[in-house]
């Protein structure tokens, strides 16, 4: 792998207990997007794993990544990979919204007999 950002850069990281986790990755061999997750088997990692969910689902912290990256891009002198990102992500946004309009729409549509 090429580049690896982490949020913490403490040196103490990998002397953490993580009580849950959620990996995104993307599959070279199935060309997809794939994950995994875990969690403390109890009650508590439940709250954590679910913690993590909320947080992308409703609280921006996809922004909030992307915001961490700026920052480390700035501190490599990497700045210019990471305009390439968002503009990808930007390019593939607008490709997703021009395959779900309708293309004809069913009023527009006469019937065959």
């Amino acid at each position: 792998m090429q580049r690896y950002y982490q949020q913490n850069q403490d040196p103490d990281l990998y002397d953490i207990e993580i009580l849950a986790q959620l990996s995104i990755y993307f599959d070279s061999k199935n060309k997809t997007i794939s994950f995994a997750c875990d969690w403390m088997d109890s009650n508590e990692g439940l709250d954590y794993i679910a913690e993590i969910f909320n947080k992308l689902k409703s609280q921006d912290f996809i922004d909030k990544i992307l915001d961490g990256l700026y920052q480390q891009c700035i501190l490599n002198k990497n700045l210019d990979e990471y305009n390439l990102l968002i503009e990808k992500i930007s390019n593939k946004s607008k490709t997703v919204n021009q395959l779900s309009e309708v293309l004809v729409k069913p009023t527009d549509i006469t019937r065959l007999k």
